[in-house]
């Protein structure tokens, strides 16, 4: 039981893993983990969709705070929170 917890020769732990391949033989030796090559053409579609998908997001973001914001400041007016707090007299006679 006074095993040094730095020495992993001994543990079992690592023969477990992976069925006992390394990682190396895992990726390479499988043929249904390989994945065939893109094309540059499927890459490029991809990369303008994704540009497009974040434009999309960004501009849905910025108007629905501008939304919002709109709002916020219409609500703060109409309850007359935006004027100063009115002064009290804490004088005791």
């Amino acid at each position: 039981m006074n095993q040094d917890p730095f020495n992993n020769s001994n543990s079992g732990f690592t023969e477990n893993l992976n069925n006992g391949k390394h990682l190396e033989q895992v990726t390479h030796s499988d043929p249904e983990v390989e994945l065939p090559p893109k094309s540059v053409e499927d890459v490029r579609a991809v990369n303008r969709s994704l540009k497009r998908l974040y434009l999309i997001l960004l501009t849905v973001g910025i108007a629905l705070g501008a939304v919002i914001s709109v709002g916020v400041v219409t609500l703060l007016n109409r309850f007359e929170l935006t004027a100063p707090p009115t002064q009290v007299d804490d004088t005791v006679e």
